[in-house]
């Protein structure tokens, strides 16, 4: 998808047009969640600075690595 740390939020959504955006506080930091829009299945997730548009991506993670293997859930 071309999504990498360090873009913005709004690029986050731009980029996943077709995806649901949602935010959620997890230990204490506001994270960005990505979900399949035909079951809420958690495509990525990752820490952001804000939730706003110019909110910046500080990491990005995967239920799946892109090797296939098993990566942490949130």
């Amino acid at each position: 998808s071309g999504l990498k740390v360090g873009f913005t939020v709004e690029q986050l959504d731009a980029i996943y047009l077709q995806s649901t955006l949602t935010f959620e506080e997890i230990d204490g930091k506001q994270h960005f969640l990505l979900l399949r829009s035909n079951d809420d299945a958690t495509l990525l997730w990752g820490p952001v600075t804000e939730t706003g548009g110019a909110g910046i991506v500080e990491g990005i993670y995967s239920p799946r690595a892109c090797d296939g293997g098993p990566v942490a859930t949130p």
